[in-house]
């Protein structure tokens, strides 16, 4: 039951590394951070440089990982829940 809430944890984490402009990729070009929202535009331009929101691709991973690992939890299917 840990297991589920570390990921959750983690995944509110990734937010909060965004606002505080902590965690980001390589930089990029505007063509590329265009298909963003502007909240995250204005959030990844550092300095008037835009970088790579790598929290989207971090954040999915771990709310993929929290959905198997909630379903695991609660499955009948299987006798053996490791988690």
């Amino acid at each position: 039951m840990a297991a589920p809430s570390i990921i959750l944890t983690q995944a509110l984490g990734r937010w909060g590394n965004f606002f505080n402009q902590e965690a980001h990729g390589d930089s990029v070009s505007y063509e590329f951070i265009k298909h963003f929202p502007m909240f995250i535009q204005k959030g990844m331009n550092i300095d008037g440089i835009y970088y790579n929101p790598t929290l989207i691709s971090k954040f999915r991973k771990n709310k993929n990982v929290l959905q198997v690992s909630s379903s695991c939890v609660s499955c009948k299917i299987c006798e053996k829940n490791v988690l």
